[in-house]
């Protein structure tokens, strides 16, 4: 029987097929930070990580980590914007994520 309150960790195996900025350059790499997952508008979700007041916003969130304030361990890539794009968050293909308990 699955119990909806148990917390998820999610592979890399998994999130690297949902790379969806295949095509940009990366230019940070973020490795076991903790994080808080924070809604930016209604269809949006960034992450924020300490020790750094850069937004982050992952293009693979699993969905069931796609809550306001949900606590979370995470690894991944952030890819290079153009000076005239405009983004809620720098964009970021995550690698490796975990609720954290």
């Amino acid at each position: 029987m699955s119990n909806p309150d148990k917390k998820h960790a999610y592979k890399a195996a998994e999130l690297n097929e949902k790379d969806c900025y295949p095509d940009r350059k990366t230019i940070n790499t973020v490795d076991k930070k903790e994080g808080e997952i924070f809604l930016i508008d209604n269809v949006n979700y960034g992450i924020r990580y300490n020790g750094d007041s850069t937004q982050l916003l992952p293009c693979n969130l699993p969905v069931r980590l796609q809550k306001n304030g949900t606590k979370i361990v995470f690894s991944g890539n952030v890819k290079e914007t153009k000076l005239e794009e405009l983004w809620a968050g720098a964009p970021f293909v995550i690698t490796k994520i975990e609720e954290k308990y």
